[in-house]
């Protein structure tokens, strides 16, 4: 107990991210803009390897991360893991213990955590993909993380409540429903709203991050059908990758970078926007210039608030930031990862 309260003292004086007006910003009232990136792994590993991260949880990754100017990480999770649901393999006591101790480290560097529930089961087996919508354990996943000391009201923790909302399939997309959506009603769902009244039944203040329609695409939908924070403390997730071709509602596609209007629009009304994940199609040796030269010019001269590629992981094919011949400490950047290590909003 001694040790949490002098960790939590001590945590009081790092930046606390908030949201002010459509903006966020640190304690000074100064705007926060964070460069992260997406540690993929901890959303998996648990179910298909019995551990919990997919490469290390050292000092030496996150100080890898600060080398390429990071200020933050996005850490996938799962909640059936997290809760010990649903015949997960590894103990929840194991899987806890490991993503607060690690989210610790990363604190105490001054980076900021954004813990992402991202794999929910809703029909009772092992979360162990991308399900379409929250489930009834993800607000008994939400009530309980955000009652946990070391993450309550914490400075530098943000919770982005769902990873991707969809419906059916990849290719053959329905629309989610606006009720379905926000409250869970005519759904085997839970909604958005749901999440944050669970959240903030716990006197939780931590900011939220919200995502919308399509894999988290359409800005448009969410600004129309927003749920209410009683803090008035969240921003909204958006996932532009150059493969998203647009249609419908949502506008242009973002290759070339055409889909910028959404996030303005959504900023002009007032939305703080953070995109916690974001890549470039095709192979990770040859990212397309038009895209991610495209996005880097945008955010240095919009008020977007945050930028997360992804993945840190090594491999080959697309969205790698890391070469298949790289460690996981960042030896070897892919084309892709060297465009993104060499991103800085004052640039």
């Amino acid at each position: 107990m001694l040790r949490t309260t002098l960790l939590l003292l001590e945590l009081t004086l790092a930046s606390t991210i908030h949201r002010r007006g459509g903006r966020l910003v640190d304690e000074t009232g100064e705007p926060m803009r964070l460069k992260g990136v997406g540690y993929m792994g901890s959303e998996y590993s648990c179910v298909q390897h019995h551990r919990v991260f997919a490469g290390p949880s050292d000092a030496r990754i996150i100080a890898a991360w600060q080398d390429w100017g990071h200020n933050a990480v996005r850490l996938p999770l799962n909640e059936d893991c997290w809760l010990g649901k649903n015949g997960a393999p590894i103990p929840a006591a194991q899987y806890r213990s490991s993503i607060l101790n690690f989210t610790e480290m990363v604190v105490r560097s001054g980076m900021t955590v954004v813990l992402d529930l991202h794999w929910t089961s809703t029909d009772g087996s092992l979360a162990s993909k991308q399900a379409p919508m929250l489930s009834a354990d993800s607000l008994v996943f939400w009530k309980d993380l955000a009652s946990t000391p070391q993450l309550k009201s914490h400075p530098q923790v943000v919770f982005e409540l769902f990873n991707e909302p969809f419906q059916f399939s990849w290719k053959f997309q329905q629309r989610l429903s606006p009720e379905c959506f926000v409250s869970g009603s005519g759904c085997q769902y839970k909604g958005y709203q749901q999440a944050i009244d669970a959240v903030r039944s716990t006197g939780a203040t931590n900011l939220l991050i919200i995502g919308t329609d399509d894999w988290t695409f359409d800005l448009h939908f969410v600004m129309a059908h927003a749920p209410v924070d009683p803090l008035n403390n969240s921003a909204l997730a958006w996932h532009p990758y150059e493969s998203k071709d647009g249609g419908g509602d949502e506008g242009p596609g973002c290759g070339a970078w055409a889909c910028h209007a959404m996030a303005d629009a959504a900023m002009a009304a007032g939305w703080p926007v953070i995109l916690t994940e974001f890549g470039p199609k095709g192979d990770s040796s040859a990212p397309s210039a038009s895209y991610t030269e495209g996005v880097y010019s945008w955010a240095r001269a919009s008020a977007v608030d945050g930028l997360f590629a992804w993945a840190w992981f090594p491999g080959s094919g697309n969205l790698k930031l890391l070469d298949k011949a790289s460690d996981w400490y960042g030896s070897t950047p892919s084309a892709w990862g060297r465009s993104w290590k060499g991103f800085s909003f004052a640039a």
